[in-house]
């Protein structure tokens, strides 16, 4: 969940909520294992029962607290630095980075740069200050949790929430069960604690189950939190500047942030380089459900590196297994995911391969982006729907010349 107020920009505010949350934790431990399963269901009803109830609600607990580690430990991932790209053909490369075949930047054609790290920033990195790096796939800070959710630690995020959820539904079965019971056993009252645990149960529930049916919807299209406020964001402008529009007076009190939606990428064309618009809507990293759930599960989140590179990797058992990561606890830690190559292995006995060697690190972080997306680039290059870097003289037209971006 997002939120983002401006207390939460001190290191010491962002503990309070998930001291909280563990103790409230604790208290509902209390309501659920002692007030519900001893003091009703052990000592009037089933002592079976009183033991189903207290292995389950341990056993999503240890699944909780177990996944809530693994968020602090794995971290969000951190973005590796890359120096500035090479983009005046400078024969002195000691410092420099060769330039892809296409990366996102701003109108002009540069890419864009993180001045803390001093690091050209990757697709939906976002610098967090606490760390003082650039996190890959930025999604959110979960102030439950207490962390940033990143790349790396979202599938853990997503089994948190599914076994928090599980928790509580889990004890709201058992005391809907057996509060009547308890209500008539001759006191025409209830246990206090069981007004308390259907308050947090309820919220809880419904804040979890929202949460994790949004997160799937995102996973489904390769989306983050960050990229759907950016899509909400410019929703909420276009309505605000039709109504405008159409009223012809402005709206100064309702007026949303400016958000045009407008995005470009830089791509190698003709031996050139051309700048191509687009917009938050056309989501350049949705790929399919079915190579977007299988890229979380059996590729670390990613979108690049061998595995994308081979069909077989997204075979229906490959499918199957990347369900069975997602409903099953603990089977997501040991099960083998791809991982990067690592940049040492390649050959920097030289000045020249040192250079190549950055951009075959740059590769393996740089997200790739979908044949749905290449095409639509491709269809807006051959309308002459795009316009020179500001870097590069003018382009030349080479009628001889097809009209699919360079090496994409």
């Amino acid at each position: 969940m997002v939120f983002d107020p401006k207390l939460f920009k001190y290191s010491w505010a962002k503990k309070i909520i998930p001291i909280c949350v563990i103790s409230g934790l604790g208290y509902i431990d209390f309501a659920c294992f002692y007030s519900l399963g001893y003091q009703e269901i052990y000592k009037y009803h089933s002592h079976g029962v009183a033991i189903s109830l207290w292995v389950i609600l341990a056993w999503c607990e240890i699944c909780v607290i177990v996944y809530w580690i693994l968020l602090l430990i794995e971290g969000p991932g951190r973005s590796p630095r890359v120096r500035p790209f090479n983009l005046y053909n400078s024969e002195d490369t000691s410092d420099l980075t060769p330039v892809p075949d296409y990366f996102f930047c701003d109108e002009s054609g540069y890419p864009y740069w993180c001045s803390q790290c001093q690091s050209i920033k990757l697709p939906r990195t976002l610098h967090l200050k606490d760390k003082n790096f650039c996190v890959l796939k930025f999604d959110h800070y979960c102030v439950w949790v207490g962390t940033v959710i990143g790349q790396k630690n979202y599938k853990y995020f997503l089994k948190f929430v599914i076994w928090f959820l599980m928790f509580f539904i889990v004890a709201l079965i058992y005391l809907l069960r057996y509060t009547k019971l308890n209500y008539y056993r001759g006191t025409q009252d209830i246990d206090h604690n069981y007004i308390v645990l259907y308050i947090l149960s309820g919220f809880w529930i419904l804040i979890l189950l929202a949460l994790l049916i949004v997160h799937l919807h995102y996973v489904v299209y390769n989306m983050t939190t960050v990229d759907d406020i950016n899509i909400n964001k410019l929703k909420r402008y276009l309505r605000w500047k039709a109504h405008n529009d159409k009223t012809k007076k402005k709206d100064v009190r309702g007026t949303p942030g400016e958000e045009t939606g407008i995005r470009y990428i830089n791509v190698r064309y003709n031996n050139t380089r051309v700048i191509v618009q687009y917009t938050v809507r056309d989501t350049p990293f949705t790929f399919g459900f079915k190579r977007n759930w299988q890229n979380l599960w059996l590729n670390n989140n990613r979108t690049n590196g061998d595995f994308v590179e081979h069909e077989s990797s997204y075979s229906p058992k490959r499918l199957a297994i990347s369900f069975f990561l997602f409903f099953f606890p603990y089977v997501d830690m040991i099960y083998p995911s791809k991982e990067k190559k690592i940049v040492r292995d390649v050959e920097k006995s030289t000045a020249e391969s040192l250079y190549s060697s950055r951009l075959i690190e740059y590769e393996q972080y740089n997200e790739k982006i979908s044949k749905n997306f290449v095409e639509y680039i491709s269809n807006k290059i051959k309308k002459k729907e795009f316009h020179i870097p500001h870097y590069l003289p003018s382009f030349q037209e080479n009628n001889d010349e097809g009209s699919t971006p360079d090496g994409l």
